[in-house]
C-alpha cells in the first residue's frame, strides 16, 4: 500500500471510529481523530528516516549504558528494593517514573523492520501517556483479558501475566 492509499485507509478508518463531532452547521468536526492520525503517520516517517543502527549495537551497547547513566543520575536501582515485592516509597516511584520518562527521551525506541533509531521529544511522550487508553482488552475466548489502569495505592488488584 502506497502512502496516499496508506493515508486513505487511516482516514477512513479515523471515521469509522466514531472521532467525529457534529456541529451546529452540520458539518462534522474531528475529535482528536486527526491529530491521532497526523501523528501515526508522523512516527511512520521516522521509521522510513531515522538513523540506522545495528539491533546489537543497540541491544547490547546504547541501551545498556543508557540505564547505567540513568541509574546513577536517579539513584535507582533493584538493589534498593531488597525483598520488598511492591515498594511503597513514593520519592522512588516519582525517580523511577523520571528516569523512565527521561530513557524514553534520550533513547526512543528501535524499529526491528528497518533499523532505524526513532526519537520522541519529552512533550510526545507525556502527550502519547495522556492520550493512552485507560483499558486494554487482549487475547480472545478463554485467553481474553482486560489490564486496567491503576493510580498510586490504588485498591484494586493489580494483574501480573507471565
Amino acid at each position: 500500500m502506497g502512502t496516499n492509499g496508506g493515508r486513505r485507509w487511516l482516514w477512513r478508518r479515523c471515521r469509522r471510529s466514531g472521532r467525529r463531532v457534529p456541529q451546529a452547521d452540520g458539518r462534522a468536526q474531528e475529535k482528536d481523530g486527526m491529530r491521532n492520525t497526523t501523528r501515526l503517520l508522523d512516527i511512520l516517517d521516522r521509521t522510513e528516516s531515522g538513523p540506522i543502527i545495528d539491533e546489537a549495537q543497540w541491544d547490547m551497547q546504547i541501551v545498556p549504558m543508557e540505564m547505567a547513566r540513568l541509574q546513577a543520575e536517579f539513584g535507582t536501582s533493584l538493589s534498593q528494593l531488597g525483598d520488598t515485592i511492591i515498594p511503597d516509597d513514593d520519592a522512588l516511584a516519582d525517580r523511577v517514573f523520571e528516569a523512565g520518562l527521561a530513557m524514553a527521551e534520550r533513547l526512543g525506541v528501535y524499529c526491528v523492520s528497518t533499523s532505524r533509531h526513532i526519537r520522541f521529544t519529552r512533550q510526545e511522550i507525556l502527550d502519547a501517556l495522556d492520550a493512552a487508553p485507560t483499558e486494554v482488552t487482549i487475547g480472545e475466548g478463554l485467553d481474553r483479558h482486560t489490564e486496567r489502569k491503576r493510580r498510586v495505592e490504588d485498591p484494586a488488584f493489580m494483574t501480573m501475566k507471565g
